[in-house]
């Protein structure tokens, strides 16, 4: 009986420590179907290196000289697009904070140090399959929350525009973000396009604000029902995205056969 051969996974691993760094890159390297591409102790050098090598999987240390992991993971996103790698982080603590941005930023596993190689192997090769299956589902829902802002006429232009979508799609991630919006949703949108917080609230305001003013209302009905009007006043952010992202997700699910989806 033939067996599927084992598919090649490449890695890049950022680490601070020189021996850290020596043998983690060994242990990954030994691990069947892992290919080590390359190493580098600085988060900006990191970056470079990931762009131009373009692996399966970034195996990032947390705290790097130059840009720390999540700057790397966000500049590589920005950069990179769909083609950014799968990450995996290891750290030398955790806290309700780091945790997180680590859903904030989709990081596929999260280790605290010393992490055992067949642990870490299993976590890059699930790490790089994961990544291949829901690149696609993460396009096509993205595409969807686009066409829904545009068809309510959010101006595509506006910084709010942007914000919108990132939003509506970290509600869709992790439904959690809308209980927390200033201390956690604003926050988590400024810090991925490097901004602050009040400015995301304010653009989304606007953005959602103009979007009434000389949007298509019909759609904004279909969504909201007749509860949006001028005499009724217009929603807050949160209800604006909580609402498009419930919408949103009951369209998916039928689309799919009510199968469940995730967004990564």
């Amino acid at each position: 009986m033939l067996t599927k051969p084992v598919r090649t996974v490449t890695v890049f691993l950022a680490d601070r420590d020189v021996e850290s760094r020596a043998v983690t890159s060994k242990l990954i390297a030994m691990g069947e179907g892992c290919e080590m591409l390359g190493s580098s102790g600085d988060g900006c050098d990191v970056v470079e290196q990931v762009i131009r090598l373009r692996p399966d999987v970034l195996v990032t240390d947390l705290l790097l000289p130059g840009m720390d992991g999540f700057s790397v993971i966000r500049e590589l996103r920005e950069r990179m697009g769909a083609d950014a790698p799968a990450s995996v982080i290891l750290a030398d603590y955790t806290s309700p904070a780091l945790m997180r941005d680590v859903r904030a930023y989709s990081v596929s596993y999260y280790f605290l140090k010393p992490v055992p190689g067949s642990r870490l192997i299993e976590a890059v090769r699930n790490a790089s399959e994961n990544r291949e299956e829901s690149s696609a589902q993460e396009e096509d829902i993205v595409a969807v929350i686009t066409d829904t802002l545009l068809d309510m006429g959010v101006p595509a232009h506006l910084k709010g525009y942007q914000y919108l979508r990132e939003s509506i799609l970290l509600a869709l991630r992790e439904p959690g973000v809308l209980d927390s919006v200033t201390k956690l949703l604003y926050p988590t949108v400024a810090k991925t396009y490097g901004t602050e917080a009040a400015k995301v609230e304010r653009a989304m305001r606007h953005a959602i604000e103009v979007s009434l003013d000389r949007g298509n209302i019909d759609a904004f009905q279909r969504i909201f029902g007749y509860t949006v009007s001028m005499l009724k006043g217009k929603p807050t952010n949160s209800e604006f995205i909580a609402m498009i992202a419930d919408h949103l997700s009951l369209r998916l699910r039928r689309r799919n056969g009510e199968r469940m989806f995730t967004v990564r």
